[in-house]
């Protein structure tokens, strides 16, 4: 098959990208290697097709110029693909988020066609570029850093062939159960978004820990036809949502600002969201709001733990409900000194488990993934998420008795970072540490953040080299810090994680 296949088929280019995606997704990638391309001096001719308004019309003469090319051998039906693809994905650098952080050129900017500027627009509302039933076309990730290479993997992969378009899963895969993937885009709007611009590169991080001792969570035990239950929340003498703006207060001027898993409830995220819209003080441009019950409950009583995004004007950007409870073991329940279950059981949380997720893209920002503790170690779809969505952030607030070198937040991070640039944030509370009597409480890392120095391997073929940074309170009324990413401060280091690649047999 080749595009002159597609006559007719389209509706039109980011259509006709995702129906050659599908196609060149099935060749093995010697298949893909072997493909013999046509010229880049004829690709270059062949991109002025594209730039009719009409976008059947521009479709329509791609085809026919790349098919008047044929020769009829295999190799050069998978070339007229991928050159069709390549020259669709670099004439969308035009829409794409990056384009609009980059420094402004004096050089004059080709015309948009209006087709192209249309679907820039539906995308600011919400519209994907194009979608079929299991896979969807959208700007390649991330935004404010180098996109991965086929260099990090080692390997050919069909979507580091391409600068600014990929193909995504509509849906992911949690033990068998399919759940979709929403996308959500942030604009630059005081108001309704995100403004630029940023500190790119060197994002401001800052953790407020809310729960800080033991006696400001409220543990519940209960039963369920015989099986043991956890519910934990924030005690009701803690003034969760004021304290938390109190914190990003006095951490001064923030990109991301972050609360810990379990110690806000829908109620008191609202309630910071109240505070965030009427003060006057400088104020993270997003907040990610801890997680907590959520306001409605099921028969039993039992309740989403849910995670709100704000921008700063204190308005819901998104929200994001734990999938995956957790269950702990009889030996990590008696590390924390609750009374003991049965071996053989787990203490599982009591919630009601969130049906999706969101990929959030904040165009001033980058895009976003939000996780919950437990979430994070969904395989293989939070691997799949990140290698193919490629996010400038995974934010993960987690309920932990510590976030420090080489626990699973710092191991899990590890291993995702090799499958995109993504930058990993993991904070937690200090709560759970005073209840295990975790040595040096309270003076303990309560984030952990993980992520790439660089977008390309070291020439002694290890992986890329990737910083781990950890935040402590330095301020105490209330516990809280901050982080910028890879300031060269003594909290960041080389992650120690790192193992060389083994050399390839050839």
């Amino acid at each position: 098959m080749s595009v002159a296949d597609f006559r007719g088929r389209t509706t039109g280019p980011a259509d006709l990208f995702l129906q050659l995606w599908e196609r060149a997704v099935e060749w093995s990638h010697v298949q893909r290697e072997d493909a013999l391309r046509r010229p880049d001096i004829v690709r270059a001719l062949m991109t002025d097709l594209v730039m009719e308004d009409d976008g059947q019309v521009a479709v329509d003469a791609l085809i026919e110029a790349i098919a008047e090319t044929l020769d009829g051998s295999d190799d050069r039906d998978r070339g007229s693909i991928l050159d069709a693809m390549e020259i669709l994905d670099e004439v969308f650098a035009a829409v794409h988020p990056r384009s609009a952080l980059l420094a402004p050129s004096r050089a004059p900017r080709p015309r948009s066609p209006e087709w192209l500027r249309d679907l820039g627009e539906a995308r600011t509302l919400g519209r994907p570029f194009a979608q079929s039933d299991t896979r969807i076309v959208l700007p390649r990730g991330p935004f404010t850093t180098t996109a991965r290479s086929q260099a990090n993997l080692n390997g050919e992969t069909l979507e580091d062939r391409f600068n600014f378009l990929t193909v995504a899963p509509r849906f992911l895969d949690v033990h068998g159960r399919s759940l979709p993937v929403r996308s959500q885009v942030v604009g630059h709007e005081v108001f309704t978004g995100v403004p630029g611009p940023g500190n790119a590169g060197r994002e401001a991080i800052g953790v407020v820990v809310v729960a800080e001792r033991a006696d400001e969570l409220d543990i519940r035990r209960e039963e369920h036809d015989g099986r043991p239950f956890l519910d934990i929340r924030a005690s009701e003498t803690v003034p969760a949502g004021q304290r938390f703006f109190d914190g990003v207060q006095k951490l001064g001027a923030l990109d991301i600002a972050m609360a810990p898993e379990l110690t806000m409830s829908e109620v008191e995220a609202l309630r910071y969201a109240d505070a965030l819209s009427k003060a006057q003080e400088q104020k993270p441009r997003l907040s990610i709001a801890g997680s907590g019950a959520g306001r409605v409950g099921d028969v039993r009583g039992r309740f989403e733990n849910v995670s709100l995004a704000f921008n700063a004007s204190g308005r819901e950007l998104w929200r994001h409900s734990k999938v995956w409870p957790y269950a702990m073991t009889p030996a990590q329940v008696a590390g924390f000194k609750w009374d003991p279950i049965d071996p053989g059981q787990n203490l599982a949380e009591s919630l009601v488990d969130g049906d999706h997720f969101t990929v959030a893209d904040i165009d001033s920002l980058g895009r976003v993934i939000t996780l919950i503790c437990q979430d994070f170690q969904i395989k293989p779809a939070v691997a799949e998420a990140v290698r193919l969505y490629q996010p400038d952030w995974v934010l993960v607030p987690v309920l932990d008795s510590g976030t420090d070198f080489g626990r699973w937040t710092h191991q899990r991070a590890y291993d995702l970072s090799v499958e995109s640039n993504a930058r990993y944030v993991v904070a937690s509370s200090l709560a759970l540490s005073d209840q295990a009597e975790i040595q040096g409480y309270p003076d303990l890392p309560v984030a952990v953040l993980v992520g790439p120095r660089g977008p390309t391997p070291d020439p002694d073929r290890t992986y890329a080299a990737r910083a781990v940074g950890i935040i402590k309170c330095h301020i105490s009324e209330p516990m809280c810090g901050r982080l910028s990413w890879g300031d060269g401060s003594e909290a960041w280091t080389q992650t120690n994680l790192a193992r060389p690649k083994p050399e390839p047999p050839f």
